[in-house]
């Protein structure tokens, strides 16, 4: 059974889709691959001791040298594995999982990691629109730990939002050129792969945040002329689990 590590609790209703970013994008995977899991939430002062009690390693170093500890990670004790970073996440689900459905088809590893840092380029447009519906809707705790370890999240007027999406729809709506005339949903065709599922993961915290029925979650899907939306639409259809 894979035991997989979210920053969390929150207020929301609706948790199944993940509070953080990364871990959303391995929540869709395993779905999509109809894999069992057992969702866990953390706060930020349990990362590390957690990830080192069940054996996942550092994702990278702080600027002293330190090693630094992230989520997601998991355990998965069929295999008596534990795996951390999304990226070597994916994979190992590919190669412990054989019968599945691979997310990274053979030869596609270096390419989709540079569409993946291109997306996440595009992204950071959505940060101040995020950051502060995220920190409001965390516990009293993980909002004074949010608050201590990255700082105030700013709250935006209704005219600064407005920018700020109409930044971020213009950053998306470059996938436009990459997909041109290509008529099949996903990057390689009808099933999706790693990048799809990165894409549809971080377009999805507006829906998270905001809500299905709300005005910048239906701004979202129409980014790229409709592609964005059709994807992450997509991606949530295929989910078994």
């Amino acid at each position: 059974m894979i035991t997989l590590y979210d920053l969390g609790p929150s207020l929301l209703e609706d948790q199944t889709l993940g509070l953080s970013t990364p871990c959303r994008k391995i929540i869709l995977i395993l779905r999509y691959k109809d894999i069992p899991y057992d969702h866990r939430f953390i706060s930020l002062s349990e990362i590390e001791s957690t990830a080192k009690s069940v054996g996942a390693p550092p994702t990278t170093t702080r600027e002293d040298g330190a090693e630094k500890y992230t989520v997601p990670f998991l355990y998965d004790s069929t295999h008596g594995r534990a795996v951390s970073d999304s990226y070597l996440i994916a994979q190992y689900l590919d190669e412990a999982y054989p019968d599945t459905p691979k997310v990274f088809p053979k030869g596609t590893k270096a390419l989709q990691s540079l569409a993946v840092d291109a997306l996440e380029a595009k992204s950071t447009s959505l940060i101040p629109v995020i950051r502060p519906k995220m920190y409001r809707q965390m516990t009293p705790k993980m909002f004074e730990e949010l608050n201590k370890q990255y700082g105030p999240a700013p709250e935006l007027s209704t005219e600064e939002l407005t920018a700020q999406l109409a930044k971020a729809k213009t950053m998306f709506d470059e996938l436009k050129k990459s997909f041109g005339n290509q008529e099949e949903l996903y990057v390689m065709g009808d099933r999706p792969i790693y990048v799809d599922f990165s894409l549809a993961s971080l377009v999805l915290t507006l829906r998270v945040y905001y809500g299905s029925q709300s005005k910048e979650w239906g701004e979202a899907k129409n980014w790229a002329a409709g592609r964005i939306g059709n994807i992450c639409e997509g991606i949530l259809a295929l989910m078994r689990v």
